[in-house]
């Protein structure tokens, strides 16, 4: 349940591959944030140490007051499933109130096992791992045509699209373990596709968007502002880690502390040449990866980009996408939503949690 009224604060966590963000917002001004080292076997103790930082924050806080907590989780976890199913009527009567509660509750019924079958055939994750969310419907027809409700409009055809949302049996633990032990409510959880259909409608925009994170690359296109593709590939930029390891022979943690000072610009210039020649071959074939995927669907890489993730601040991964897209763009925290005193606002890495932020500004308010 969401309440009628945005709180003052809220409090986002972002569950992602590697690491846990969080922010603490009061009246959209950063109260705390941070990191922290995630382990998928032993994520109550960052989750713990959180808490120890926040809790005297929320004193003042009731149980009633939902949806002040939003919780996200990375795309590799939390994941969407595109299905749609048409019901031919027997009547060509106009369709009324009850009627319409009766195709809503036939369509719940069968597009959620559709979307649940898809997911699975398409992941290769068993079925029984899988944990139902939400169902969101995205678009209704009678007859081909978009209609905003069934009722009071005539047809022989009816159809529903919509998106099925499901977390990873594994990651709903989480989701119940702070539900149970912060005790502030049911947590509004934020699919980031969901989000960014959001802020491309406020912005009227027609783009792709690509979340690349540690192990993965989420991939979200709105046309129309609608979501017409939500996708996730299962490699992101721990491949460019792999490539340092094999080729210069380094373990896991030098190899992304030597990546990191890359990116900040604080190697040699021969060795940032030398980087170069290595990387940029492995950004092309990720961005081949995601235009194969799109075009399984029938769709065009021929959308503006917009790049955030930790991924995402590496150049050549930019410069890979340009060879295929003019128009290229970093989605920076900033720039989806205006939180005062957050010195990452800067920092692609943090667009994912600031865009639960935005998700909950727009749900709660």
């Amino acid at each position: 349940m969401i309440s009628s009224k945005q709180p003052d604060r809220i409090f986002a966590i972002d569950v992602g591959d590697l690491y846990l963000k969080f922010l603490f917002m009061e009246k959209n001004r950063a109260v705390l944030w941070g990191r922290e080292e995630l382990n998928v076997i032993f994520w109550r103790r960052p989750l713990e140490h959180i808490w120890e930082m926040v809790q005297n924050f929320f004193l003042s806080w009731k149980e009633k007051e939902q949806g002040s907590v939003v919780l996200g989780f990375s795309p590799s976890s939390l994941k969407g499933s595109f299905v749609s199913h048409t019901l031919v009527r027997q009547s060509l009567d106009v369709i009324t109130a009850g009627e319409e509660q009766a195709l809503s509750q036939e369509f719940q019924k069968v597009l959620e096992e559709k979307a649940l079958e898809t997911l699975s055939q398409e992941s290769g994750i068993r079925k029984e791992d899988f944990v139902l969310e939400r169902f969101t419907v995205l678009e209704k027809k009678i007859d081909g045509y978009t209609v905003p409700s069934f009722k009071d409009f005539k047809g022989k055809e009816v159809t529903l699209r919509g998106l099925g949302v499901f977390l990873l049996r594994t990651h709903h633990e989480i989701l119940e373990y702070i539900v149970s032990q912060y005790k502030l409510g049911a947590p509004l959880l934020s699919h980031e596709a969901e989000s960014l259909t959001l802020f491309a409608k406020e912005k009227g925009l027609d783009a792709l968007f690509l979340d690349v994170g540690d192990t993965h690359i989420g991939l979200s296109l709105v046309q129309e502002q609608s979501l017409v593709f939500s996708d996730v590939l299962q490699i992101g930029g721990d491949r460019f880690t792999q490539i340092l390891m094999r080729s210069l022979g380094m373990k896991a943690n030098i190899a992304r502390e030597f990546k990191e000072k890359y990116v900040k610009g604080q190697l040699s210039e021969d060795l940032r040449a030398r980087m170069k020649e290595l990387f940029l071959p492995e950004a092309r074939n990720l961005i081949t990866l995601i235009q194969e995927r799109m075009q399984k669907k029938g769709l065009a890489f021929s959308y503006p980009v917009f790049l955030f993730g930790g991924g995402a601040l590496l150049e050549e991964l930019k410069e890979a996408v340009q060879e295929q897209a003019q128009d290229v763009s970093l989605l920076l925290p900033k720039d989806v939503f205006a939180v005062q005193n957050f010195p990452p606002s800067l920092n692609p890495q943090y667009t994912p949690l600031v865009l639960q932020m935005y998700y909950a500004s727009k749900k709660i308010s």
